[in-house]
């Protein structure tokens, strides 16, 4: 495997506060995942889209379906590692319209030598938002087949670097923010 990366949105969510498939709204004139995928697209070599809608295939580029699906993120992320052709792989959620091209490539440069490289954002783990080596598949993927699905717990037994990202000029404080239902999209526009 080449010193590449693979950037993966998760979209296979239920959306059950929003009421429909969240990625796909329109936020600031564009689709939510579309803020996404342009933040990312400078700095990774290709950008795949994991979801069970049937929507996302009019965006022109690669979507998988969950693998496990109804487990959540830890199915995304297991989805995608299954799937990579690249030992680095950058994990984006799909509801995420304010992070930053800058921010992406400075959690990517930190990995080093580590398995996963997360942002720590005031003392709480960003898990949607790393670098997740192929290296983590058969230990993610025999921890998942028991039952395991809470990402801090799917992710102990690897090398791990927390990226301590209070006071960094790159993370501005809505960054990681979610949006989730009707009411975040109307605050937030």
């Amino acid at each position: 495997m080449e010193n590449r990366i693979t950037a993966f949105v998760l979209a296979g969510g239920k959306s059950s506060r929003m009421g429909r498939d969240k990625g796909l709204l329109e936020f600031d004139g564009k689709h939510l995942i579309d803020h996404v995928i342009e933040k990312l697209l400078p700095v990774v070599d290709s950008v795949i889209i994991i979801s069970n809608q049937s929507g996302y295939h009019d965006l022109e580029l690669p979507v998988i379906e969950d693998e496990i699906k109804n487990i959540g993120p830890a199915g995304g992320i297991y989805t995608a590692l299954k799937y990579s052709k690249t030992n680095l792989n950058f994990i984006a959620a799909c509801d995420m319209p304010f992070i930053t091209t800058e921010a992406i490539k400075y959690i990517i440069d930190q990995t080093e030598d580590f398995e996963i490289c997360i942002p720590l954002n005031q003392g709480r783990i960003e898990p949607l938002f790393g670098v997740y080596s192929k290296e983590c598949l058969p230990i993610w993927e025999q921890s998942v087949l028991k039952g395991e699905y809470k990402l801090q717990n799917l992710m102990k037994p690897f090398r791990l670097k927390e990226v301590n990202i209070d006071n960094n000029s790159l993370f501005n404080q809505k960054i990681f923010t979610n949006l989730n239902s009707e009411n975040d999209l109307r605050i937030m526009k």
